[in-house]
């Protein structure tokens, strides 16, 4: 097609990057660019993007839609670049200017927005610096603000401790988001992963229990490297410590909202260095690659491994580990391997896994 319809959405409905005039833009606005969208179980589908057309500035080009697939497959914009942030009252006379990556609710249609902040402008503005410009919030279908939020510069459930740079990634589930963020203060203790309400999974600095513990030492949370959300009861973080040998300094846990939040709410399942469940003796996992969890606490796992008769060509897995319910042990289980025969393929090995994801649904 031409160079200005080259990119797209398809879902039910195709979304095309020069043909979208949403309702509520100026007439003939069209996006220029999209970013990665994501879809709900309940055919609604989320995207932001860059305008242009009459009507559309630096100042508003940048836009957050919304799309049902299966009804009209007409986008309708729910925010924009210099839409007001109300909450909380803190927040009067700062407004979007720049979209991070966005998640949708599994079940409430509810969309999770990381954001970047600028002040209104003019007489008696307020001051917005690199010290509160970053953002992460939850709106409605209908582009309304819902729930709590994390905003750089104010106050975090720590005493003294106000919320510091919020990291451009998000997870959510249904009405719980999760996001990584800075916090001021000390060093040891200057990021932690929250629930958007203002609850703390997870902390640096803090103890945390970890599948092959050291003798002598105490393992601590040290980086946050990602966090997994698609159930609306559960999450997965993953994470490096301190306190235990370098081959071992990468881990996942799993936390749920059955889970105390308190020291220790959050558990171990995968350890890089550590022996995966139902391989022979001393393979081991090498790199994560791709999580993710179902509502019923189950968690899928695309792993890299090591150890003996490992090689190239069979050094790919996905592991589930299956639970059916919150509160049930895990039973860990081989799904696919590289190298494996693959399913009615009349002896056709699996040569690569490319990509696997888990259903917000089941």
């Amino acid at each position: 097609g031409k160079p200005a319809n080259q990119t797209g959405i398809w879902g039910l409905n195709e979304l095309n990057a020069a043909d979208i005039t949403a309702p509520t833009s100026p007439t003939f606005a069209q996006y220029r660019k999209l970013n990665p969208a994501v879809l709900a179980s309940t055919n609604v589908l989320a995207y932001t993007g860059v305008r242009t057309g009459p009507g559309i500035s630096a100042a508003n080009d940048e836009a957050l839609s919304v799309v049902r697939t299966t009804g009209s497959g007409i986008p309708s914009i729910r925010l924009q670049e210099g839409t007001a942030l109300n909450l909380p009252a803190s927040l009067t006379g700062r407004v979007i200017s720049h979209f991070g990556p966005i998640a949708v609710g599994a079940t409430s249609n509810n969309i999770a927005v990381t954001a970047n902040i600028r002040a209104v402008g003019g007489a008696g503005s307020i001051v917005v610096t690199r010290a509160n410009d970053s953002a992460a919030f939850m709106i409605d279908a209908f582009g309304t603000q819902v729930g709590g939020g994390i905003f750089e510069g104010e106050n975090s459930p720590l005493i003294g401790i106000q919320y510091g740079q919020v990291t451009p990634r998000i997870a959510m589930g249904d009405s719980n988001p999760v996001v990584s963020v800075g916090l001021t203060g000390e060093t040891t203790g200057n990021a932690a992963v929250v629930r958007l309400g203002g609850a703390i999974l997870a902390r640096k600095g803090e103890p945390t229990t970890v599948l092959d513990p050291p003798a002598t030492t105490t393992p601590a949370f040290a980086t946050f490297l990602g966090e997994s959300s698609p159930s609306p009861n559960a999450s997965i973080l993953r994470a490096t410590v301190s306190g235990v040998p370098a081959s071992q300094r990468e881990g996942l846990w799993h936390q749920t909202l059955s889970d105390t939040f308190v020291l220790g709410g959050v558990f171990p399942f995968a350890q890089k260095g550590v022996q995966v469940p139902g391989m022979a003796a001393g393979i081991k996992f090498s790199r994560f690659l791709r999580y993710g969890v179902t509502p019923s606490g189950s968690i899928l796992v695309h792993a890299v491994v090591s150890g003996p008769g490992v090689n190239s060509t069979n050094d790919g897995i996905v592991i589930a580990f299956f639970r059916f319910t919150l509160s049930s042990s895990f039973l860990p289980q081989i799904l696919v391997r590289e190298g494996d025969e693959a399913p009615d393929t009349q002896g056709l090995r699996i040569a690569s896994i490319l990509q696997v994801d888990t259903s917000d649904s089941v």
